[in-house]
């Protein structure tokens, strides 16, 4: 699979979703959503890739078991992450953690179109 830097270029019109980990209780939660809006984008032909920290194994395991038209991606080194702002330090349990906030971009052409710094139905209605 190519990294997300050439999905953004390939495509006219494209979905970037950042996900910090499909195994955490809100990353299961944002995957159902994006499971359940996946026809919208499949009908206007707009790809949906959606980023996140997981291992490249665990983003297969996802894409076989879904058998889903979205583009998983492992993103190394959080390189898409910290060039489009979307690593957040926070304090956990008193040690401070990097973590990825679940902002949606819309590509157009390689620019940002449009951002969403937040993950909800109505947000990715709106980009839709």
């Amino acid at each position: 699979m190519m990294d997300s830097k050439e999905f953004v270029s390939k495509n006219e019109l494209c979905v970037v979703a950042c996900i910090e980990s499909f195994s955490s209780r809100k990353g299961e939660k944002l995957l159902d959503l994006w499971l359940k809006m996946e026809g919208w984008f499949t009908e206007i032909k707009v790809p949906v890739l959606l980023l996140s920290r997981d291992g490249d194994r665990v983003c297969s395991q996802i894409e076989i078991l879904y058998a889903s038209k979205l583009f998983f991606k492992h993103e190394v080194n959080d390189i898409f992450f910290k060039e489009y702002q979307v690593l957040k330090k926070k304090l956990i349990f008193g040690k401070e953690k990097t973590i990825v906030y679940p902002y949606v971009f819309l590509f157009q052409d390689g620019k940002i179109y449009t951002t969403a710094k937040r993950m909800s139905e109505k947000s990715i209605a709106e980009i839709y």
